[in-house]
């Protein structure tokens, strides 16, 4: 029988089908100034401790702390950021987060931080939930 010769551009979307990817905006409640770099390094040190890549966790504009989650979904993105959001929120101030997620498909990279932030935001206003996540319409992407 004849062999199936394998597609590059077929095996390439097999493989990115299976992708998942997620990011989480950290900030702190009620801080009106940017993070300064004491704030920052203290922040990003937790989050190593919670096991967060290094190389993953960076200081997005001058008010977030980002985190990518390559091969995470969003409910393993909520579960991280609740963990570290549990562990590391020190008792004078409180650490929100903004969770977006995404599997299978690029997407722009502006259109996870637009979502990420919009979370973000709604975090910040509740009283009640220091993590909000962003849940895309399936239908609409």
């Amino acid at each position: 029988p004849p062999r199936s010769t394998p597609k590059p551009s077929s095996a390439a979307s097999d493989v990115y089908k299976r992708q998942d990817l997620a990011l989480i905006l950290f900030t702190l409640k009620e801080v009106d100034r940017p993070l300064n770099s004491v704030l920052f390094q203290k922040l990003t040190t937790l989050l190593y401790k919670e096991n967060f890549t290094p190389d993953l966790v960076f200081q997005h504009t001058n008010n977030y702390v980002a985190v990518i989650l390559p091969g995470s979904n969003l409910s393993y993105a909520i579960s991280k950021a609740k963990k570290a959001v549990n562990k590391v929120t020190p008792p004078y101030l409180q650490i929100i987060s903004g969770i977006t997620a995404r599997a299978g498909r690029l997407v722009e990279d502006k259109l996870l931080l637009q979502e990420a932030e919009t979370a973000l935001r709604k975090a910040s206003l509740s009283n009640n939930h220091s993590i909000i996540a962003f849940r895309a319409n399936k239908e609409k992407f």
